[in-house]
Order: structure tokens, then sequence, then C-alpha cells
């Protein structure tokens, strides 16, 4: 008795001093509260951005179900064990009942007949907007030199029935657009296909580097079930001490990126979230190329590619970016849909190719990992990686109905590990991998050190091609990329857009104990025991990824878990395949797991696997 009163008193003491920091305050805002309150349960914060000025490590925020108007800057940090920790309620069937919307309400359009029927301008918003989203639908913006040089105003000006040519066809130019807008010298300027006043629409505007949630600088914070829309960023974590923290179980939508990761931020998770791009006037974004004459809407597909990425106007580019960014950072379980690009990720400042052809040691953007997120619908590349990544690591991902699903741009310093991907598209369109080279070296090929690359164990379903290489200078190929124990069910596994000598074996790396339908072009590219097939491994639309029983690729494979030599060269083990990993005396080919069950089928926006968001409870205190 003595003993637990004395630990009882030193409890209350323990309490006394260090509660406040070790266990933390709630606070809670809502629709209904000021920020003149206290921020508790009774008397809540009006707005976020209050409760994110007062918080202390190890506090938490309830965020209630409401639309709140504004753009949060998180500017105090959590700390190990004691995050701060932002949440938003959600719904008995999971809805996500809190949203922070980052745009600018904008009304007072007038009409500029001056520069065609129909086209409306705007001179008091105060910014040329990078963001403008009707009913928080994303608009599709002329970009800035289109403007400059005048031939944005003719694109205003465009019949509604204006056709324009593609590679393979031509398309109605407003087919998937529906509404454009633009800004010159303080004047934005907005037109719908018909004529439309958008006086009539809930119309909203954001700012170029805009964030609906702003991390700078600032570490082990938690943000979590909330929608985020309007924003030029849904959530922008930036600078090297913006590390540790998570962004999870959220809905991010109608920004240039759904989360931005720039300037060595490091060791942060982008997990659980729902992201789209949410385009006004078009939902089918998604493969296009080699499919123009099957159906028209594959030539609006390729029309939103040409047009609002790579021609006069611009959507959003990437839903998960990570640029320059730190170590350790993981993105997975995430759903990304309807989208013009998905995760893409560069370092470069620390990549520059010396002048002795050998790529400079990065010193950041190590060790990031890409997986189990579900990635579809995109009109450009579902996973884009360029310059000096560092261990990167891609794996257990679904990707499907991309235009491109996989994209290697200029890599310098390596190694690239990617293993345990499934890949399909709905019909033979474009291809799953495309390596692109831009950088004209004049370094013979002992001089030019490529990175190692190595492709394992993933399953490619439909598509046209599994590699398409494509160089505008660097003419070496890809002798450090390594493809083992893959199936590719496709009807041409290779296609080669490259200057050189491609007949050289030596510029292409190494290609075995993979399956593959069809031959391989060019021949000399295969292995002492690669398997050809002639039927389709998985005929059925979508594959559900399993192995027949009597399958040439059953206990086929090379085993990855020890040290192996190829080309005259020993590798350890790789990442992923660990002892055990297969059964047997040797592994299958293709996917681990082949109880993987049939993924969705395109439209399906439940992401496979992918837990659900918490749901808030408010305890009575």
């Amino acid at each position: 008795m003595e003993k637990r009163g004395t630990f009882a008193g030193a409890l209350v003491l323990f309490w006394a001093l260090f509660g406040g920091i070790l266990f933390g305050k709630t606070y809670y805002v809502a629709p209904n509260g000021s920020d003149r309150n206290d921020g508790s349960q009774n008397a809540p914060f009006r707005t976020i951005q209050k409760a994110a000025d007062v918080v202390r490590p190890g506090d938490t925020v309830y965020v209630l179900a409401g639309e709140y108007q504004e753009r949060v800057v998180i500017k105090t940090s959590g700390t190990p064990g004691n995050p701060i920790v932002f949440e938003g309620e959600r719904g008995s069937g999971d809805q996500w009942l809190t949203v922070i919307d980052g745009g600018d309400r904008v009304t007072g359009w007038k009409p500029a007949p001056e520069v065609g029927r129909g086209v409306y301008k705007h001179t008091g918003i105060g910014y040329a907007p990078y963001n403008l989203t009707v009913s928080d639908k994303l608009v599709a913006r002329i970009k800035n030199e289109k403007m400059n040089d005048g031939s944005g105003f003719r694109i205003l000006d465009r019949s509604p029935e204006a056709v324009v040519n593609l590679y393979d066809g031509t398309v109605k130019y407003w087919d998937g657009i529906e509404a454009l807008y633009g800004n010159r010298d303080g004047v934005t300027y907005l037109r719908f296909r018909n004529y439309d006043d958008p006086n009539d629409k809930e119309i909203e505007t954001a700012p170029n580097g805009s964030a609906g949630v702003l991390i700078r600088n600032k570490s082990y914070i938690v943000i979590r079930n909330f929608k985020v829309q309007n924003a030029y960023a849904s959530v922008y974590i930036d600078g090297k001490d913006a590390h540790h923290n998570i962004i999870e179980n959220n809905y991010l939508q109608s920004g240039r990126y759904c989360v931005l990761v720039v300037n060595l931020a490091g060791d942060n998770h982008i997990r659980y979230n729902e992201m789209t791009m949410n385009a006004y006037g078009h939902d089918d974004f998604g493969a296009w190329e080699d499919a123009h004459n099957l159906d028209y809407k594959y030539r609006v597909r390729q029309h939103m590619y040409a047009n609002t990425l790579k021609g006069d106007n611009y959507y959003g580019d990437r839903c998960i970016f990570l640029n320059n960014h730190g170590d350790n950072n993981e993105v997975y379980g995430n759903h990304l849909f309807q989208h013009l690009s998905g995760i893409g990720t560069e370092v470069t400042k620390t990549s520059r190719v010396t002048l002795s052809g050998r790529a400079a040691k990065a010193n950041y953007g190590r060790n990031l990992k890409i997986y189990d997120n579900t990635i579809h619908n995109t009109s450009s590349t579902a996973i884009r990686v360029a310059g000096g990544e560092v261990n990167l690591q891609v794996f257990n991902n679904l990707v499907y109905d991309n235009n491109l699903n996989f994209r290697i741009h200029d890599p310098t310093i390596g190694p690239i590990y990617i293993y345990n991907n499934r890949f399909y598209n709905p019909i033979e369109t474009v291809n799953h991998f495309y390596y692109f080279f831009n950088r004209d070296y004049s370094f013979p090929p002992d001089q030019f050190t490529y990175p190692e690359i190595f492709v394992y164990h993933n399953s490619f379903g439909k598509s046209k091609e599994v590699l398409r290489v494509s160089s505008l200078g660097a003419p070496y190929g890809l002798p450090n990329t390594i493809f083992l124990n893959n199936i590719f069910d496709v009807s041409k596994p290779l296609k080669l857009y490259a200057k050189g000598n491609w007949t050289d074996p030596q510029r292409a790396g190494y290609f075995d104990y993979n399956w593959h339908r069809g031959t391989i072009d060019p021949p000399w590219w295969s292995g002492q025991n690669n398997i050809q097939g002639s039927q389709p491994m998985w005929p059925d639309y979508p594959p559900d990824f399993k192995l027949p029983e009597n399958s040439e690729a059953r206990n086929a494979g090379l085993d990855l878990s020890r040290r192996f030599t190829i080309k005259g060269k020993t590798y350890d083990p790789l990442p992923g395949m660990s002892p055990g990993y297969f059964s047997g005396s040797r592994p299958d080919l293709g996917i681990i797991s082949q109880e993987t069950g049939t993924p969705p089928p395109p439209g399906d926006t439940t992401p496979p696997s992918a837990p659900k968001g918490l749901k808030v409870t408010i305890i009575e205190q």
C-alpha cells in the first residue's frame, strides 16, 4: 500500500510537469466555431489555421464535418513519439466529410467581346491563377507563352465545332476539354465550349505554389481523413527539415499536384490516399497510343495528352511528385486514377554527368520506396523515374490502362529495383516500359556508366509491347538493365527507337529466365533458357495473373535470394527476395504470389487491399 501510494504521487507529479507534452491537448474545429474560442469541444475554433497556430507537440486537432475555405500553413513541428495530428471526420460509409478548399471563389466575370464570342474576363483576382475549377473540377489552362504571343486568344475564339488533326485521325477540339482559361497582363480570360456565362457557375482559383496544407520545414505532422481540393497542390511538403510526416487516408483532388515533396524533404510517408485530377469535361483518361482507329474515345484520350500536357494547354501534371527529395520517403497503398500522370520522381542537382562521363554521387534522393499502389487511367505515365535516384524500389503495384505504365527517364546513378508488379492495358496499346534518353553525350561506351536497373518477378498482361527504347542522343542502349523471372504476355516484347549499334549485344543488358509470347526482336537479346509461348498466358480481360498448373513458367526461374552470376558478373540477393520466397527447386516466373485474385475492372475506383480511413470518434471529456 505504501509503495502504491508513492507511485500514485509520483504519477501525479509526472503528469503535472510533463502531461501537456507527453499526452498533449485535444482541440476541435467546427463550422459554427469561433477563433476567439479556446478550441475545446464545447467552444471549438472556426478555422484549421487557428488550431495550427496554437498546437504543440503531442496535440491532436479534430476538424468536424464541413467545408473550410482556407489554405493551411503548419507552423509547429511535433517530436518523435509526440506528433501533431490533424484529423478530419468520416461518415458511416467512409465518406470524407471534412473538406479543405484551397481555392478563392471568384464572381463578377465580364464579357470580353474583343477576344471572341462567349469569352469572359476578370481583372480583380490579384494573381495569375495556376488552378481554376468549376464546381471543384479542374479546367485546362492555356500556357503562358501562348497567351503572351497572342495565339491563346485565337484558341479561346475557336468554334464549338472546330476540328484538329492527330497522328491517325481527327477529333473535335472541344471534346474532352469543354472549357479553357488563360492569363495575360493581370487579366484572366475564361471560355466555355458553348459560351456559358461563368457567373452562373461556382468558380474558384488558386495561385502558383499554393497548398491546401503546407508543411514547410516542419516535421512529425500527421494529416488524416481530409478531402482537400482546389489548390495548386493539395499537400505540399517542402524543405530538408520537413521529415517524418504522414499523409494518410485523404481524398486529394483538383490540383496540379495531389502531393508535392521537394527540396530534400525526407522520411515522409504518403499512404492510403485516394487521388484524382477530377477534370472538368472529361473523365476517361488512359491508354490511347496505337489505338486511334478502334474507337473515337482513344482519339479523345490522345487529344487530352497532346493538347493539355504537350501542346497549347496545361492541366495538372503529376499526381504525386518527389523532386530533389530527401532520403527514405515511402509512397504506398494509394489509389491514383483519372490523371495525366501518376507518380513522378526526379533527382537532378547532384546527378550531373562529369567530364569523365560518370555520374556524380548523389547525397540525397536515396532509398525511395513506391509500393502497394493502384494506378490507372492516366493519359501519360503511371510511374516515371528520372535522374539520380539511388536504391529506388518499385514493387507490389497494380498498374493498368495508362498510356505508359512505367517510364525511366535519363537515369544516372541507381541502382533501381522494379519487382513483383502487375501491369496490363485494356487493348494492345503502346507499351509497359519506356526508356528515354534525352542527352547528347559524346563519351565512348567504356567511359560512360549507366545505372544498374533490375526488372524481376513482374507480370505483364495485355499490351502491344513490353519495352520501348527511345534516344535523342545517347546511343549506347541499356547495358546494365537486367530482366529476370518475368512474364511478358504481349504480342511484341521489344521495340527500339534509338540511335547506335543495336546489333551489338553489349548495348542491351541481359534478358533471361523470362516467359514471353512471340519472338524477341532483335533475336540476339535472349539467354539460354527463355521460354517462348505462342498462346496468351491470360486470355481474359482483366487478367487474373494466376499461372495454370501446367504452365511452362512454373519452376523455371533463377533463385534471386542468394548470390547469382550472369554475364560473368556476380550479384548479391535482390531486394524482396528473402530466402524461402518460393517453394520447390526453382521459383515460378512472374509475380511471387500467384493467388492475387482478379484486379478491379476499369472504372472501379476501389483500391484493392488499401485499408479504409480511420473515423473520428469524439469521446466526452
